[in-house]
């Protein structure tokens, strides 16, 4: 019986170079396939939550990948200080990190989240991507309303559409909700006057 090696070293003279590329570029597809997040078949609220992982450990990269194209070229827009510049990742990730510092004060960094709340929209007009909603609970002290939709098929158009990620949710917008009535007020004191109404 041959030894491993050398079988191998047989198997691989008698393969055409060609073939020994396909087997090295398939191996390394099922194996970036295994590690690649979301898939098709990953449910929106997963991504959600993994998007709040992202977020409480400040982890901007996998916050940065986990929003639509769109809205990753809308970032990138934002960070290209000039029509000709290639942007870099950093640059990208310090305009995502200030848009959310301004835009969505204490998610980066928060301590808990919860989601309470969703809305999907499975079958939209013609033309329209699928979308869900999804209201969360930061810290117990803010609402964050998470809109994803599905990544549309390649169609033949950007090349930068085909990413393998078609058919896959992404969040395409973060927005803080307005208190919507959940903050807390103190009630009266027994003997605190009772506000007069304004006039009318």
């Amino acid at each position: 019986m041959l030894p491993r090696l050398l079988r191998l070293r047989l198997l691989l003279s008698v393969l055409p170079l060609q073939g020994v590329h396909a087997l090295a570029t398939s191996g390394a597809a099922a194996f970036d396939a295994a590690f690649r997040f979301p898939t098709p078949q990953t449910q929106p609220a997963e991504v959600v939550l993994a998007q709040l992982k992202a977020l409480r450990k400040a982890n901007i990269p996998q916050t940065y990948h986990l929003f639509s194209r769109a809205r990753r070229l809308e970032i990138d827009e934002g960070a290209r200080r000039d029509m000709r510049e290639k942007v870099r990742p950093e640059r990208a990730y310090a305009v995502l990190v200030e848009m959310l510092t301004r835009d969505c004060p204490g998610l980066v960094g928060h301590r808990s989240s919860e989601i309470v709340g969703s809305l999907g929209d499975p079958e939209p007009q013609q033309g329209l991507l699928p979308k869900w909603v999804y209201r969360v609970n930061v810290d117990d002290t803010r609402h964050f309303v998470f809109t994803l939709t599905r990544q549309s098929r390649y169609d033949g158009g950007d090349p930068r559409d085909y990413d393998g990620f078609e058919g896959c949710w992404f969040v395409w917008t973060i927005t803080p909700e307005d208190d919507g009535g959940s903050l807390r007020e103190d009630a009266l004191a027994p003997d605190s006057p009772i506000p007069a109404p304004s006039p009318a």
